[in-house]
């Protein structure tokens, strides 16, 4: 009787934890990883390291690590390098974790690397990427980022009066999330007639590249109004790019992610908009997963493979609101 109590106890104290941190999700006992559980180990492999985004998504992983008691190892390249990623994966399944965690840079490049973690016995839990065939690994976690580029779409449409000339700025064209960035940001604009899109160019994830783009664009479109960037690095390249040309808030800029200096841009009115994802429960929900599916309190397959994190469109007027504080990138944990 004695030690039922003391584990009802237990699991209600890690319940309120979770509540305090923002963590929404069902930690019930049956269904969660218990502090008092032994210790399993859970690679975290990112697609870079330096990048607030994954900085976030560090903070929630270790958060989950120290109540759920996971030992965490986590990795990943400082540059955008999908080959870089895929040998810190490799490595950090050499030393045979319990569980794993990747964020699929390349949609087919791991491919086979997950599949052979599984074929040796160590679950994958995919995070904010897809990988080239369905199904593969233990469960996949991803933002809609199709509807996140329709809301990007909407507030670019109001901040310009929804009449105008716009561009967008993405990464590459072969990453299937900015793809589906820029499909909702076409798909949404449609619902504008008297918007044009006039340009789409790619940065390869180098700032200096992404600000050489957006002077160009300035240049070829002398009346553009607004512009799309996919992502922090071609936000913020954007802003400064367009602060530059002395054209701050007359080309109205939204941008994807909400980094500090995204942040500090919308504050300034360099940036009108950001459509920001939730690194923080990204990290915590796939690592407090991977534990689970390594003490096997979860199957192996689960009947949905599939869960989706929200998003969340900022402006200046609502960027101090408690409901979009979690969606608030961080540069440390």
């Amino acid at each position: 009787m004695r030690t039922k109590l003391l584990a009802t106890i237990a699991a209600l104290l890690l319940g309120v934890g979770l509540a305090a941190c923002g963590d929404d999700s069902d930690d019930s006992p049956a269904a969660a990883a218990k502090a008092g559980d032994d210790p399993v180990s859970v690679s975290f492999t990112v697609a870079l390291t330096n990048d607030p985004f994954f900085i976030t998504q560090r903070c929630g992983a270790e958060d989950a690590a120290r109540k759920l008691n996971v030992k965490l190892s986590f990795q990943g390249p400082t540059s955008a390098d999908f080959q870089q990623e895929l040998k810190a994966f490799n490595s950090e399944l050499v030393k045979q974790p319990d569980a794993a965690v990747v964020v699929p840079f390349s949609p087919t490049a791991f491919l086979a690397p997950v599949r052979n973690a599984v074929a040796q016995g160590i679950p994958v839990v995919l995070n904010n990427g897809t990988l080239s065939q369905e199904g593969v690994g233990s469960k996949q976690f991803v933002t809609n980022e199709t509807q996140l580029g329709k809301l990007a779409a909407e507030g670019l449409a109001k901040a310009i009066g929804e009449r105008g000339e716009v561009a967008m700025l993405a990464f590459r064209s072969d990453v299937p999330p900015h793809q589906k960035r820029i499909a909702g940001f076409r798909e949404g604009m449609k619902a504008f007639p008297n918007i044009k899109i006039v340009d789409l160019q790619y940065s390869n994830g180098e700032a200096a590249k992404a600000a050489a783009e957006v002077n160009a664009m300035l240049q070829a479109h002398p009346d553009l109004k607004g512009l799309f960037a996919t992502d922090t690095t071609n936000s913020q390249a954007a802003a400064s790019a367009i602060k530059g040309n002395d054209k701050a808030g007359a080309v109205k800029l939204v941008g994807y992610d909400a980094s500090p200096q995204e942040v500090a841009a919308l504050r300034a009115g360099t940036i009108q908009g950001l459509v920001a994802q939730d690194p923080y429960r990204y990290g915590y929900e796939t690592t407090k997963y991977a534990a689970q599916l390594a003490r096997k309190q979860v199957p192996a397959k689960p009947a949905e493979f599939t869960q989706e994190l929200g998003g969340k469109y900022i402006d200046k007027a609502t960027l101090d609101s408690p409901e979009v504080k979690p969606f608030l990138y961080r540069g440390s944990c």
